[in-house]
């Protein structure tokens, strides 16, 4: 069983997969971004706003991130610098789309994905604390951060010569997607089910983009995209809920203790 695995054997797989899952991308040549993509369904312009809804569509994120720093502000919770940092991206990720959807183009999309590398690395970074080792998270967290900012950054430079590259992106919006379930299945831990439910959410919102042109033509009133930034913005629930929970069960446990 993949529980009985020891935990160097357990920390040598996450390795493996790791190291042969970059190996493998840097096989490929450079990546370049489909002109395609920026071909949204949904391009109507209302109240002088282009792309109205992909644009308007991107508040929850705003929303839910001011949410989770009021929330987590005054208290003191484990892994605070994470949880700020994952809640300040999403923040971000809201005004970049915002920015991006306006007028989509590859200048514009970077302002969009520079804050989605750090939500993507805050989140494996909570996971790497919470379930394999504390230390291990703090300093792996800078380094996991600036790898997310510099591959998109080195995106940005690589277009400006002539020869764009997006495979150290893809890497950091992908790897996750894989080393995040096996840190849940193979190291013990309480409150699984609320990273399995960011998983599934994120997962359901790449359907819902994947399926744009498809939803808006049998809708008509809403695209994939649109559903895709709502539904991703839903991130944030399993997460403010646990956050939420933790601490009432602190403050429940520390009243018990007190009288």
């Amino acid at each position: 069983m993949l529980t009985l695995v020891s935990y160097p054997n357990k920390n040598k797989l996450l390795f493996l997969i790791t190291f042969f899952g970059v190996l493998i991308t840097f096989c490929f040549p450079p990546i370049k971004q489909n002109t395609n993509y920026h071909a949204f369904a949904d391009c109507i312009n209302i109240h002088g706003i282009s792309n109205f809804s992909n644009v308007i569509s991107n508040f929850p994120f705003i929303s839910f991130g001011l949410i989770g720093l009021y929330l987590i502000a005054p208290k003191k919770i484990k892994f605070k610098l994470y949880y700020s940092t994952l809640f300040i991206s999403l923040i971000g990720t809201g005004i970049g789309s915002m920015y991006y959807h306006i007028n989509p183009n590859n200048s514009t999309l970077f302002w969009d994905r520079l804050p989605m590398t750090i939500a993507f690395m805050s989140v494996l970074t909570i996971l790497i604390s919470q379930y394999i080792d504390e230390i291990a998270g703090k300093k792996l967290f800078w380094w996991l951060i600036g790898f997310g900012f510099l591959s998109v950054i080195y995106w940005k430079v690589s277009t400006h010569f002539g020869y764009e590259d997006l495979r150290p992106y893809i890497i950091v919006q992908f790897l996750p997607l894989i080393l995040v379930p096996l840190i849940l299945i193979l190291y013990p831990g309480k409150e699984k089910k609320y990273f399995w439910a960011v998983i599934l959410i994120y997962v359901a919102a790449k359907i819902f983009e994947i399926a744009d042109e498809k939803i808006f033509s049998s809708l008509h009133f809403i695209s994939g995209h649109t559903l895709k930034h709502l539904v991703a913005s839903l991130i944030a629930l399993p997460i403010l809920y646990k956050i939420k929970k933790t601490t009432i069960s602190k403050n429940t446990n520390r009243n018990h203790f007190s009288t």
